[in-house]
């Protein structure tokens, strides 16, 4: 007879659902869990067996696939044990959900044979276990020989099954408990709360765990002692203004929702704490205290306190702009227009405060525009930009309105924007198109000074080209020992060279002029010593003086100081000083007196004051105007008319001043000013005076200059000056390239080399000069007809040593010449 399963009960996944809230039943079907009370299971099993007088006695519980056995027996089997569920007869009992008798299981048809348990079970009888009204096991005895139970002994085992049913009921109600405290506590925690509990005298009886990560304090501090009562505070964190506290709100016994209040710890500082709760009554009615959570809000506290602080600091804000910021809300078709929200500056730009916009004040010939830039933007969603005249207090104003559109969820239009009066830049517009003749006339102008300056320099190069030679034969004719000039011949060529000196003043008055123009004359700013500057002057004028018959008088403090440069001051002081001689009258006088000026501290002005024929005031006011030389030219006095225009603007440039003023018959008087200085002024080296001719070194000095040049009667003049000099070599290269080599094949003591040749320009020569190792230290200066500040700065920084300028004065030339030779071999030796 084979073994037939056990029928599935109508209940099964209640009867299932309940066996895991129970939690004894393995999940991996290999036994029972830790939470199962296996001595308790074990004594009721071999309570069982002996009051029915059975070697064994089992509690079982049925599972979905397998079924596990606690069992008690006379002999030594395990106390655990799990089959299959279709292999359990306790399943059958389960499933009848009744008492179940076999006295003998091979002759009842129901089971047949279990396999593997014929020797040790013939008889069987079984209680069913209830948890929640369902069958999850059995408690059951068995004998391997046939047997029935009296009364007595199926009621025992009845009452029996009643304490193991309380013993499984009792462990699931604490199982379910323990489950229910952790659930909540996972929520709590979940949700950053803690838990809390409050007897009736309001002392802390429990406190859930994570009060102490989120508080900072020890649950022990707290627990048995009384609550602290705490202020009331809003959502901002100030006291609410009826100075509520958490103990006056739970004096009314009723249940607290989101009660914020101040918590102070001594670690974490001033917290923000949420609480709900509700009072706890007794079955009497009696109050025994509250129960409750508490979340940390601080972190919204302090944002709604920090947007709080922004909303205010952007009202202040928007007080002080300088027009109306505002909210627009207008129905999709542009109607209805309704302030949302406008600052304080709509009352001031529009004069009034009102909550409706009205196009009554907008000019009318304004007012199909603005519509139409509104219409368009709200159809467009695009920004807005839109300028129109206003009439405020009767004055027509020009204003400006940039706004951008927000379409809402209800279709209506927000346009978030800004007005503000452009009255005055609309007049500054006005006022720039207005005078757009005048700027465009102005560049021309300023254009053709550029071009007239750079026409200037390039004329300026290309006479001192031959004035170099007609200047530098002419002073060699003249200091021609071997062959000395008749004094007729003396004269003529007196007359060639002093018109070509005339000729070169002439060229530097108008470079320098053009230099000023430009705005590129560099000048340096020292503490000077006037009082040198002035007799150095004195002395460079004192051979016009005596040909005048004219007295100088110097009428200024040794320690007269003042700021600027000492080769320009030097040049204006000269400058007036001249003047004042050539338009003296013949045994006149000259002043020069300093005083500091009363009128601006600080300034230093020396006044220079002739006693000739004086200036009508139709001539002083053309007096700084170039080559205007007011008539001088035809009494025949030496001038250019640029002189005096040179002079004041190189005052100006050293932050100074040249001032006139002049009477017919009483002279004249100009007055420099400059900034006076406080430091120690520097000496100025007089003069040199000026030698008879080249003057000669010593024969046992030997000096070797390489000369690169490519224009003949340079050349020439240049061979016929080194000729004074005895142990002195001149070589000549003609271009950039013969240059090079030359310098590398005769390692010369100095190159003399000229920025404009005929193969490369001059930078290049000094270029490949430095990139070899044998020229690399060589002496090299600039020689050319290029005088312009930006010209002589670029090659002195391109490394050359100086920079000399055509004409060549023969004097200064040698001077030059033995000066950085001696420098450099001193130098070298040092």
């Amino acid at each position: 007879m084979a073994w037939r399963p056990a029928p599935e009960p109508p209940d099964e996944q209640l009867r299932q659902a309940a066996l895991r809230d129970l939690g004894w039943f393995s999940p991996h079907c290999d036994g029972l869990t830790e939470a199962a009370p296996l001595a308790a299971l074990r004594a009721l099993a071999d309570a069982a067996r002996r009051l029915c007088g059975c070697p064994v006695g089992w509690l079982t519980l049925v599972g979905a696939d397998h079924a596990c056995q606690v069992s008690a027996h006379d002999e030594d089997v395990p106390a655990v044990r799990t089959v299959p569920r279709a292999e359990a007869i306790c399943a059958h009992a389960v499933a009848a959900n009744a008492f179940l008798e076999v006295p003998d299981v091979r002759l009842d048809p129901r089971f047949g044979v279990a396999p593997g348990q014929l020797d040790l079970m013939c008889f069987y009888a079984a209680v069913p276990l209830r948890l929640q009204g369902h069958a999850v096991g059995t408690l059951c005895v068995a004998s391997p020989h046939p047997h029935r139970m009296d009364d007595a002994q199926r009621q025992q085992l009845a009452q029996l099954a009643v304490a193991a049913e309380a013993l499984i009921a009792t462990q699931h109600a604490r199982e379910h408990l323990d489950r229910e405290r952790r659930r909540l506590s996972d929520l709590a925690r979940a949700s950053g709360d803690w838990l809390w509990e409050l007897d009736a005298e309001l002392c802390h009886r429990w406190l859930s765990d994570d009060f102490e990560r989120l508080a900072g304090l020890p649950v022990s501090a707290l627990i048995g002692q009384p609550l602290v009562d705490e202020p009331c505070v809003d959502a901002g964190g100030e006291p609410v203004p009826s100075g509520a506290t958490l103990l006056t709100r739970m004096a009314a016994r009723q249940p607290l929702t989101r009660v914020v209040t101040r918590f102070d710890t001594p670690h974490r500082g001033a917290l923000y704490i949420s609480r709900s709760a509700v009072p706890v009554f007794g079955e009497q009615g009696q109050f025994e205290g509250w129960r409750g959570s508490a979340r940390d809000v601080s972190a919204q506290i302090l944002a709604t306190r920090e947007t709080r602080e922004r909303d205010l600091r952007m009202h202040k804000l928007m007080a002080q702009l300088p027009g109306a910021a505002f909210q627009l809300r207008l129905e999709a078709d542009g109607t209805d227009p309704h302030y949302l929200y406008v600052n304080d500056g709509v009352r001031v730009l529009l004069g009034d405060g009102g909550q409706t916009p009205s196009l009554r004040r907008v000019a009318a010939e304004d007012r199909a525009a603005l519509v139409e830039a509104v219409l368009e933007s709200i159809r467009q969603l695009t920004p807005m930009r839109v300028e129109f005249r206003f009439q405020r207090d009767g004055e027509p104003r020009w204003l400006e309105t940039r706004a951008t559109p927000e379409r809402q969820a209800d279709g209506r239009i927000v346009f978030h924007g800004f007005t503000w009066d452009v009255t005055e830049r609309r007049q500054a517009q006005d006022a720039l198109r207005e005078h757009e003749a005048l700027r465009l006339a102005h560049d021309s102008a300023e254009r053709a000074s550029r071009a007239k300056s750079e026409f200037l320099s390039r004329v300026s190069h290309e006479l001192r080209t031959p004035l170099n030679a007609i200047i530098g034969f002419a002073q060699l004719m003249g200091l021609d020992r071997e062959q000395p000039l008749i004094s007729a011949q003396r004269h003529r060529l007196d007359g060639v060279r002093q018109a070509g000196q005339a000729l070169l003043t002439l060229v530097d008055d108008v470079l320098d002029l053009s230099r000023i123009e430009q705005g590129t004359l560099t000048l340096r700013n020292e503490a000077l010593s006037l009082t040198e500057l002035l007799r150095s002057s004195i002395e460079a004028v004192q051979p016009l003086a005596v040909a005048r018959s004219v007295s100088i008088r110097l009428v200024v403090p040794a320690g007269a100081r003042v700021q600027g440069d000492p080769a320009a001051l030097e040049q204006v002081l000269v400058n007036l000083l001249s003047n004042a001689i050539k338009y003296n009258r013949s045994g006149g006088r000259v002043t020069v007196t300093l005083q500091e000026s009363t009128m601006a501290p600080g300034v230093a002005q020396v006044t220079i004051c002739d006693q000739g024929e004086g200036l009508r005031p139709d001539q002083l006011a053309q007096l700084f105007q170039p080559f205007n030389r007011l008539g001088a030219e035809r009494r025949r006095i030496s001038g250019t008319g640029l002189g005096l225009v040179i002079a004041r603007g190189l005052a100006r440039a050293m932050g100074g001043d040249i001032e006139a003023r002049s009477e017919p018959g009483r002279g004249s008087c100009f007055a420099l000013k400059l900034m006076a200085s406080a430091q120690a002024g520097g000496a100025v080296a007089p003069s040199a005076d000026s030698q008879s001719g080249p003057q000669s070194t010593d024969g046992a000095t030997r000096r070797v200059v390489l000369y690169v040049e490519d224009e003949p009667l340079n050349v020439l003049l240049m061979e016929e000056v080194f000729r004074t000099q005895p142990g002195w070599t001149l070589h000549v290269a003609h271009d950039g390239g013969s240059g090079v080599d030359r310098a590398t094949e005769l390692r010369p003591d100095l190159a003399l080399i000229d920025m404009n040749l005929p193969d490369m320009n001059g930078l290049e020569v000094l270029r490949r000069l430095r990139a070899q190792p044998e020229t690399a230290d060589l002496l090299c200066v600039a020689l050319s007809a290029d005088a312009m500040n930006d010209q002589i700065a670029a090659a002195l920084a391109a490394g050359f040593d100086d920079y000399w300028t055509k004409p060549i004065d023969l004097n200064r030339l040698i001077e030059e010449v033995r000066r950085v030779i001696d420098a450099r071999r001193a130098f070298d030796g040092a």
